[in-house]
């Protein structure tokens, strides 16, 4: 979930730390911890550590070995975005990664929305944005995510847009790439969950066009994700498609936006058939989609 272009106070006290290099395949972490930390929990420690990697600044209460593995999976995600796009991250990323709220203290967790998107098992991306007459000079994100593992691979999405480029796009692009990621596996293949794939099956009505103009009628938010994943993911891996859609993205992130339909004038024809098929073609397990994707792009 975005939320973009609210001030809001990163204020974190002061710490005097013991650090540890940990190698991991992309980064060198260091892990941070303090007394001061248990101090603000009052009578309870806090289990909050601080690590720091290539690209993040991560604040999290889950243990050393499931933040190593989370970390390496959210520098892939900076990494393939950085390829994508042909741009690098600009600077890092401030992370609060929450397994249980109550090891945090609300000095340490100081952002009320951060605070209950986490509660509710979910995320945001704070964005500062500073621009004058029109251009944008610098932006600072902050994500706050509920430590589920797809979460925050998805939260690192809107970040690194925000933080690159100024922009994410709109909001059927941003999530459904955000979801692309969240998904995504080191082993490169895409991962559709079972319960996206049988919900997808069962709502195979639904258009591209539908997606891109936001006329999803009354479904819940999960159901228009689950849409906008399986539209932004067709495109991006589709070859009839594939080159068209980053230029369109890279386009929307870079403030010359251009239409959907200009772009891709087979909207209501080849492209909604090659959606059908992919929604009927689901299946749970990852290489029987990248299957399906690859049988939808026979043709031209």
């Amino acid at each position: 979930m975005r939320r973009a272009l609210k001030y809001a106070n990163w204020i974190v006290p002061a710490i005097a730390v013991t650090a540890v290099n940990v190698d991991i395949p992309s980064a060198i972490v260091r892990a941070e911890t303090t007394d001061s930390l248990h101090k603000l929990a009052g009578s309870a420690k806090s289990r909050v550590l601080v690590f720091r990697s290539d690209h993040f600044e991560l604040y999290t209460d889950l243990s050393a070995r499931d933040t190593i593995e989370l970390l390496d999976q959210m520098e892939a995600v900076v990494s393939n975005l950085g390829t994508y796009w042909g741009r690098p991250l600009k600077g890092q990323i401030k992370c609060f990664v929450v397994s249980d709220l109550s090891h945090w203290p609300t000095e340490l967790l100081a952002d009320a929305a951060g605070r209950t998107k986490i509660g509710e098992k979910s995320g945001t991306t704070l964005t500062e944005r500073l621009s004058k007459d029109g251009e944008i000079l610098s932006t600072r994100s902050v994500v706050y995510a509920f430590a589920d593992g797809r979460t925050p691979q998805h939260e690192v999405v809107h970040a690194f847009c925000w933080q690159t480029f100024g922009r994410c796009g709109p909001e059927w692009f941003a999530e459904g790439l955000a979801e692309v990621s969240a998904y995504w596996r080191k082993d490169g293949l895409p991962h559709c969950p079972s319960w996206m794939a049988e919900y997808l099956q069962g709502d195979s009505a639904v258009t591209p066009e539908m997606v891109v103009d936001d006329r999803l009628g009354d479904r819940k938010p999960w159901q228009m994700y689950a849409h906008r994943w399986a539209l932004c993911f067709m495109l991006a891996n589709n070859p009839r498609y594939s080159p068209r859609f980053r230029a369109f993205g890279y386009a929307q992130v870079t403030g010359r936006p251009v239409a959907f339909a200009n772009r891709f004038p087979e909207l209501e024809g080849q492209m909604a058939a090659d959606y059908r098929a992919l929604l009927h073609g689901l299946k749970a397990d990852q290489r029987s989609l990248g299957t399906v994707v690859s049988d939808s792009t026979r043709g031209d």
